[in-house]
């Protein structure tokens, strides 16, 4: 498996680096580089839900600023379970559908450099599997093409309208924002439906052109040979470098699955 090497004992790595403060500090450092890092045995760590957002939020901190999931707000822990919901423009946090390949928090200016999953309740119907795909090996494979050299052209230039979820619309309530998909910072950004709803709140002579190579761009992502899945067991993280690498999760059935998420700078 090819997360196999990316997994790291918490307890072995608190031993040899000596603090919580150290080990957090390691694990950017292995984030930078890798992209991505899994900690298992963290469920000695905890034994309610209180003490693991506890733990889990000390733990994140040393890693890098916490970024509250809404601004102005304390939110820093967000819980993802299938949850009764308004939103229009529904997240994935919301539902216990299939969450295609995407980065977090494309719909912000800035999106946040790291994001965090911490299982505290995996699903029981073996579903709620978590898929990753580096964006740096795609984007390589892309330059060996001229049909993968227009495809960062279209992406590095076109605008696009990236619509905001529902829960996370600030008070001016702004439906969307423009940025392309391929920049210096972040390498990428990317959701296919929000970007497919910002293309519906717009009305411009254009937009047919940007679905179709939103399309292909999207077939490209989805049928990429370097896309991995791996099921997350309870008491596990992941660190992700959201401006570099895609994930996304299998669809699930137990109603009692979950995950708690924390994003950082």
């Amino acid at each position: 498996m090819f997360a196999e090497k990316h997994k790291f004992e918490y307890e072995h790595l608190l031993k040899r680096l000596g603090s919580i403060g150290a080990v957090g500090g390691w694990i950017r450092e292995y984030v930078d580089l890798h992209g991505f890092l899994i900690l298992q045995g963290l469920e000695s760590e905890f034994y309610d839900l209180s003490s693991a957002k506890l733990f889990f939020t000390k733990l994140s901190s040393h890693i890098g600023t916490l970024v509250p999931h809404n601004f102005g707000q304390s939110d820093f822990v967000w819980e993802i379970k299938p949850k009764s919901s308004n939103s229009i423009i529904k997240t994935f946090s919301e539902h216990n559908k299939a969450a295609p390949l995407h980065t977090d928090s494309q719909y912000r200016n800035l999106p946040e450099k790291y994001m965090a999953l911490l299982v505290f309740r995996q699903a029981e119907c073996a579903g709620g599997e978590t898929m990753l795909l580096d964006f740096k090996l795609v984007l390589n494979e892309l330059r060996q093409s001229d049909f993968g050299r227009q495809m960062i052209e279209f992406a590095c230039q076109d605008q696009f309208p990236i619509a905001v979820p529902t829960i996370f619309q600030t008070e001016d309530k702004t439906e969307y924002i423009y940025s392309s998909l391929i920049s210096n910072i972040p390498l990428i950004r990317y959701r296919y439906d929000t970007l497919k709803t910002g293309l519906e709140l717009i009305k411009r002579s254009h937009v047919k052109y940007l679905d179709e190579k939103l399309q292909a761009f999207n077939d490209l992502i989805n049928r990429s040979r370097y896309c991995s899945s791996l099921l997350l067991n309870n008491g596990e993280a992941i660190f992700v470098d959201n401006h570099r690498m895609l994930h996304g999760r299998s669809s699930f059935l137990d109603s009692n699955r979950l995950l708690l998420r924390i994003r950082m700078n």
